[in-house]
Order: structure tokens, then C-alpha cells, then sequence
């Protein structure tokens, strides 16, 4: 048997000189040394290790232009040279004096082609004994430690010749490193051979000094381009390669409000400022709302709006970026209906993480079905997990219905893909979605919950009646909060109508215009109350509610914020909370609540729909107000959102106003509520650090296709 030892190495000859003196073996050894153009004094002390000897090669030309070229061109003169297999390492390297014939043992297996030492740097750094110890003989290795695993190190490994003979030599594509062991282990899968991890063959590998003495962007940016080689080779990218820590931070994209006064915004700096901290991320942020004045963040960001015409959601940039950056995830918080249209406007992203609300029942397949192309789906509520796996059975049984029947049982049709071509004023385009994936998402165990946090440095107890004074807001009032956007779904024409019967004590029998006018009518019975909108007082999708004020009679008893936009310090908004004695909600739904959470801190009572994410998470904690009738939003998104009872709104605002016990009770309970440690944004970001890591680096696999449009699927 005869062992060739392939060493590649450029300078750090004290490094080198040192693995090539631990190199020990019974069998007959061939050393070769490929020096790719050492500067440092390498080539004098090769020449002096060399010597004329017959068992020692030198290769220095012609010049290398990637490690696997040079591990292609020492393998060669091993094979030319008579050798049976061949040990492929670095040169900042040592080995125990059993390794290799350990190795020699092992991949003569007919089972196995390739094989690898066990990396033992760990041990050694943890115990505090010096790397050299290894090399000394002194430290009896266990016959069989176990624990091999088809995970080989390609820092060191040898390879069989039957090996070279059946997959070939290593792929030099990939310029000038990077991926190239990678793409050797999946061709030897892919051949049905075995590649292992020989615990019982250690080596200290002393943590690659190349690559520490390089930490610039241009060599980042290198292993960037190389990733991309092998995933348009293969369809994935291999665990582990997210790019982080030593190979430089992940790059993510992130699409989702910014720099504005929207609780989208709050979640997405919240995640992000504490993503940043890690040092773990390179992040650019396409930001909603941001119109280029500067943000004061420690990212990048990019109006979301420049195009023409206006693009309020920045789905005609995404493919913009996404090429220029080349991001290693794609980050995505917005509603599922806009994250489908970014899934769609460019083809083949990778790493897509997918954070939205589920605010009522009845998802269209037609928008979740694009979640099929994130590897990460999060959603906030176990709800809003149940509606998106609803609303996906759909989508897989319109296919499988229309496409698979003939072929017997769905669940064991080998999976493929579906082609999507559904046409919009945005796009017009086919591309493909996993069917393994969308049957996975079928389950709700397979979505992320992820909660919202609150920040309890802004969003705290205050003094009430000092609130109240520094905002306007009467001492002695009953005061009850309602902080939503002026637009449908948040209903402000039905608070408006409940606060109405509260204080008139007017309740309907019926409805029309002779209730409506009985209610106008009715004169104040409580004078000492008071509604506080925080809102925009017109906006084109909403409401006059001054108007509406008035024409209920209650013009007098509704104050807005200081803001007509709506817009105040979030200081200014924790005051705000502050001064309310209940902080309502009669919305048709909600996907988290987050004015409940930051007010709840504060103890404030809660009053909420029984509907969606409310109904889930405020039961026993909060007033909650039955659901009368439902109505299908419109704008072609069909969900399904409550009509809460005017009625039941007004008795609970009544019951909150004579029975100070009550709200003490209820504002105790949103205290504890909403101070749990899942709740704050460490975890919510220490959650989502962890996803986007896995989504950085999850393997795809091959797919079939068919096709699916709105009137159907087709093979």
C-alpha cells in the first residue's frame, strides 16, 4: 500500500514546516508540497526539506488559479507516482501519529471512497494543553470512539482511487476558493458513495491562518460569487455558509416599513436594531414610508417609493436590490398579500423569510401560495399558523386535484413543483414553488410563531393625572383610548357609534335611520367621559370622524390627538396611554394588537374584538365583545372580519365606569400579561436571529413541474 500526502500551502512556512513533520505512517509515503507562490521564505526551506529525496515533491508551476486546482494537480503526480489512495490537508495543520495509517485502515472498506480526520482543536482549547502534544505519541487513541458521520472535514481527508476514478477530479470553477469540497461531497452522494468523518483520527487544525489573515470585503465578496456557483449548480446552499462570523455578516434584505410612525415600523426597527447588535449582519433595509430624509439608523436604507408611476410598497425596486446586493436572506414584514408580489418579482431568490399578520379568517390561496418559496414562514398567533395552513390545503388540493388525481394517493406522489402564472398590474411571469413545500405548509406546525415585543423603556407607567395634564386630556374624565388607523378595517365609525350609547344610554332594538336618529337624538346621561382618537382625522380610506362625531351628538366628547396626521413621539404616545382608564378596540380584526401590549404595561384595562389574534390572546385578560356579523374585505382579499355589537360595547364601556374594582382587576391582569419575557423585542430579535441564520444556509431539492392559474392546474 502505498499513501500519497498532498499538502497545499502560501507562506506561513514555520506552520508548514511543522505539519510536515508530524506526518507519520507505516506504509510507504509519497509528500508532496504544492506551493502556490510563498514569498516568505517557504521555497528555501521546501528546497532544504526536499534534498534530493525520492519520497518528497515540490510543485510550483504552473501558477494556480483555485484550490482545487492545486489539490487536482497533486492528486495527479500522486496517481502517476503509484499510489493507492491519497491525504489531501492544509499546512496549518498536526498529526497524531496513528492518523493517517487510522485512515489507510478505514477507507479500504468496500463501502467507503472518501475519508476525513477529526478536527480536535476544540479539546485542546478548552483543556489548555498545547497543540504539540498531539504530535507526541503520548496520548493513546481508543480503537473506536464511534460517532461517524457522513459529514467529512476537507481540511483533511483522503480519497480512494476508485474515488477519482468515479466522480473526477475537483471542480476548478470555483475561483479561487470556497465550495469546492462542498461540490465534491454532493457528486459523491449523488454517485451512491459514502464520504465519512473518522472520529478516531484526529489531527489539530489550528483554525485556517489563511483566512484570518484575510477579513477583507474583496475576499468576502469572492466567497459570495463562489456560493452562487454552487447553488446555481445544485439548488441549495450547503448548512453552515450563511456567511457569518469569520467569512464577514450575513447580507439582509429587508422589506418592510421604515422610518415612519406605523407599528409596522416599530416591529421592523425593533428586530433590526437588535439584529445589528450582533455584529452578525450586513443589513439594507427597503423601506415603506421612507421617503430619503435621513433615517438615524446604523444600516442602509432605500425609499421604497421610486418609481413611475409611484410605488407606495416598493415591489418594482425588489429586484433591483436583490441583484445588486446579492443578499444571502431576504427578509420580508409586511402583509401576506404584498409579500407575494415580492416573492414574485424576482425569480430565484434564496433565503426567504416571510413575517406577516394573519388579522381574519378566510386567506386567499391565491396570496399564500407564494409562501411556498420561503424556506422561513412566520407568522404572530397560533391563529394566524391555523389560517395560513387553511388557507395552503387549498391551494395543494386545487392542485392535487386537478393534476395528481390519476396518480393515486397525494401523499405519496413523489413531490415535484407547481409553475404559478398568475398575472397582475405588477407582473406577469411564471416561475416555480415546491410541492413538497406547499404540503409542508399545509401544517401549522410547520409556521414560526413569533410574537411582537414592547419596549419597556418607552412604554411604561406614568402618573396618570401627570399624563393627562401634559396631554390635554381632562383630570377628571372617564377616559377611553382608541389608537388605529383611520381606515376600514379599524372601524372608528362603530366606536364612535358604541361611545355614543354609552353615554346617552341608548341601546338598538333594530337598525336603520329611526335608530340612527334615536340615537342622535338622545341627550348625555354621562357627562364625565370622554373618547381619545389617535389617528389621522381624514384619510382618503377612512373617515371624517369629526363629522361622524357630530352627527351623532357627541362632537363635544371626542378629542383627537395633538397630531391631525396622527404622528406623535413615542414618548408622547406612551404619555397618551397613559391617560386612558380603557384602551378599546371594535376593529374587524386584528393579527397582533400592538397598542393593546405598549397600553397594557401601563396596567391600562383592554376592551377587544373576539375575533382572530384578540380573541387568542386577551380571553380572561380583557373585555372582550361578542361578534354580531361578519363582512369579506374588499380591494379582491376576501378575508373575513367581525362586525363587533355596538350594544355589547356600550354595556362593557359602562360596567369599566362604575366598578373601579373592575378595571383594577383587568388592569392588573394586562400588566402581567404583557411584561412576560416572550414579549419584549430581545427575544422576539434572539427568535428571528436564529431563523434567518436557517434560512441563510436550508437546502432545496429537484423538482418536477406543472401548472397552475387561476382557472386551474395543468400538467
Amino acid at each position: 500500500m502505498k499513501v500519497g500526502v498532498v499538502m497545499t500551502c502560501r507562506d506561513a512556512w514555520d506552520y508548514t514546516r511543522a505539519a510536515l513533520d508530524s506526518i507519520a505512517s507505516e506504509y510507504d509515503l509519497l509528500t508532496i508540497v504544492v506551493d502556490d507562490g510563498s514569498t516568505d521564505g517557504t521555497k528555501d526551506g521546501l528546497e532544504a526539506w526536499q534534498d534530493g529525496s525520492d519520497d518528497r515533491m515540490v510543485l510550483t508551476d504552473p501558477p494556480f488559479d483555485s484550490l482545487a486546482g492545486k489539490w487536482n494537480a497533486g492528486i495527479r503526480k500522486a496517481w502517476e507516482a503509484g499510489c493507492d489512495c491519497v491525504l489531501v490537508t492544509n499546512n496549518d495543520v498536526l498529526f497524531h501519529p496513528e492518523t493517517i495509517d487510522r485512515l489507510v485502515e478505514r477507507i479500504q472498506d468496500d463501502d467507503v471512497v472518501l475519508v476525513s480526520a477529526h478536527n480536535i482543536e476544540g479539546i485542546f482549547t478548552e483543556s489548555g494543553i498545547p497543540p504539540e502534544f498531539i504530535i507526541s505519541g503520548e496520548w493513546e487513541l481508543e480503537d473506536d470512539i464511534g460517532g461517524e458521520a457522513e459529514c467529512p472535514d476537507f481540511s483533511c481527508f483522503m480519497l480512494s482511487r476508485e474515488c477519482w476514478d468515479i466522480v473526477g477530479d475537483f471542480d476548478e470553477r470555483y475561483e479561487p476558493a470556497f465550495f469546492e469540497d462542498n461540490d465534491y461531497h454532493e457528486r459523491i452522494l449523488r454517485k451512491g458513495l459514502k464520504a465519512l468523518n473518522i472520529p478516531s483520527a484526529p489531527y489539530y487544525h489550528y483554525g485556517s491562518i489563511t483566512v484570518d489573515q484575510d477579513q477583507s470585503e474583496a475576499r468576502h465578496e469572492r466567497f459570495r460569487k463562489t456560493r452562487d456557483k454552487f447553488y446555481q449548480k445544485w439548488g441549495y446552499v450547503p448548512a453552515g455558509h450563511a456567511a457569518v462570523g469569520k467569512l464577514g455578516p450575513i447580507r439582509l434584505l429587508v422589506i418592510g416599513d421604515g422610518a415612519k410612525p406605523t407599528g409596522f415600523a416599530r416591529v421592523t426597527h425593533s428586530i433590526l436594531e437588535r439584529l445589528h447588535e450582533t455584529g452578525d449582519y450586513d443589513i439594507h433595509h427597503l423601506a415603506i414610508n421612507h421617503h430619503g430624509d435621513p433615517p438615524g439608523v446604523p444600516w442602509r436604507m432605500y425609499p421604497a417609493h421610486l418609481s413611475n408611476p409611484p410605488d407606495q410598497f416598493g415591489r418594482g425596486r425588489v429586484r433591483e436590490l436583490y441583484d445588486a446586493l446579492n443578499p444571502d436572506a431576504v427578509f420580508m414584514v409586511q402583509d401576506v398579500w404584498h409579500i407575494s408580489e415580492y416573492v414574485q418579482s424576482r425569480h430565484g431568490m434564496r433565503g426567504l423569510v416571510a413575517y406577516y399578520p394573519v388579522d381574519s379568517p378566510n386567506l386567499h390561496p391565491l396570496w399564500t401560495i407564494h409562501l411556498g418559496r420561503c424556506v422561513e414562514v412566520c407568522t404572530y398567533t397560533e391563529f394566524g399558523a391555523a389560517q395560513s395552513a387553511l388557507s395552503m390545503e387549498m391551494a395543494w388540493r386545487q392542485t392535487v386535484n386537478d393534476v395528481f388525481a390519476a396518480r393515486g394517493d397525494p401523499d405519496k406522489v413523489a413531490l415535484g413543483a407547481i409553475r404559478l402564472n398568475r398575472g397582475t398590474r405588477w407582473l406577469d411571469q411564471r416561475y416555480q414553488i415546491p410541492m413538497h413545500r406547499l404540503h409542508q405548509l399545509c401544517d401549522p406546525g410547520e409556521y414560526n410563531v413569533v410574537p411582537h415585543g414592547v419596549d419597556s423603556e418607552i412604554f411604561r407607567p406614568v402618573d396618570q393625572q401627570i399624563a393627562r395634564r401634559r396631554m390635554g386630556v381632562p383630570e377628571d374624565a372617564f377616559v377611553v383610548g382608541y389608537v388605529h388607523r383611520n381606515q376600514p378595517r379599524k372601524r372608528q365609525d362603530l366606536m364612535l357609534r358604541a361611545f355614543a350609547k354609552f353615554i346617552k344610554g341608548v341601546r338598538d332594538d333594530d337598525v336603520g335611520i329611526a335608530a340612527l336618529e334615536k340615537l342622535r337624538a338622545a341627550p348625555a346621561k354621562i357627562r364625565d367621559a370622554v373618547l381619545v382618537l389617535h389617528c389621522a382625522l381624514e384619510e382618503q380610506a377612512g373617515w371624517d370622524l369629526e363629522e361622524l362625531a357630530s352627527s351623532y351628538g357627541i362632537d363635544g366628547r371626542v378629542q383627537f390627538s395633538k397630531s391631525e396626521q396622527g404622528h406623535i413621539t413615542n414618548a408622547e404616545l406612551n404619555l397618551l396611554y397613559n391617560t386612558f382608564d380603557v384602551n378599546a378596540n371594535l376593529g374587524g380584526g386584528e393579527g397582533w394588537g400592538l397598542s393593546h401590549f405598549e397600553s397594557g404595561v401601563s396596567g391600562v384595562p383592554q376592551m377587544v374584538p373576539d375575533w382572530a389574534a384578540t380573541r387568542e390572546l386577551w380571553h380572561g385578560r380583557a373585555k372582550v365583545v361578542p361578534v354580531v356579523e361578519v363582512r369579506h374585505a374588499d380591494y379582491q382579499l376576501n378575508t373575513m372580519q367581525a362586525q363587533c355589537s355596538s350594544d355589547a360595547a356600550a354595556d362593557m364601556l359602562l360596567e369599566l365606569y362604575e366598578d373601579a374594582g373592575e378595571r383594577e382587576r383587568l388592569g392588573e391582569a394586562a400588566r402581567e400579561f404583557c411584561t412576560r419575557d416572550e414579549y419584549t423585542w430581545d427575544s422576539v430579535a434572539e427568535n428571528f436571529d436564529g431563523i434567518i441564520k436557517r434560512a441563510a444556509t436550508l437546502k432545496g431539492v429537484p423538482h418536477k413541474t406543472v401548472t397552475l392559474t387561476k382557472q386551474g392546474a395543468a400538467a
